[in-house]
C-alpha cells in the first residue's frame, strides 16, 4: 500500500492551473519536520487535482496542514546527463489547522 501523511507548513503560496483536458491541479511544496530528535527538515513537493485542487488554491504560505495521498516516483536526464529522481504526493485530503498560541 502506497500511503503518506505529511504535516508541516506550505512553503509558499499554491500554484494553479489547468490541464489542456480542464482539469485543475495545484502544486506547493510543504516543509516537514522529521522529528524523533532530529532537527532536519524534508521539503516535499505536493500535488492536488479536481475540487480538491480548488480547496488548495486557497491555502498560503506559512499555512500548517496535514496532507495524506500516495507518492509518485519517476526520472529524467538532467542537462548535464546525469540521471535524477522524483518524488511527488499526490494528495487526496488537505487540513489546515491554526498555529497555537504561544501561552503568556
Amino acid at each position: 500500500m502506497n500511503r503518506i501523511t505529511l504535516v508541516g507548513n506550505a512553503t509558499k503560496n499554491p500554484e494553479v492551473r489547468t490541464t489542456a483536458s480542464g482539469k485543475r491541479i495545484a502544486h506547493f511544496v510543504v516543509a516537514s519536520d522529521r522529528g524523533r530528535g532530529s532537527d532536519a527538515t524534508d521539503f516535499l513537493d505536493v500535488e492536488v487535482w479536481g475540487e480538491l485542487a480548488e480547496q488548495a488554491a486557497a491555502l498560503r504560505k506559512g499555512a500548517f496542514i496535514r496532507i495524506t495521498g500516495s507518492v509518485r516516483t519517476g526520472s529524467y536526464e538532467s542537462s548535464d546527463g546525469s540521471k535524477r529522481k522524483t518524488f511527488v504526493v499526490n494528495a487526496t485530503t488537505i487540513k489546515r489547522y491554526e498555529h497555537a498560541k504561544a501561552a503568556i
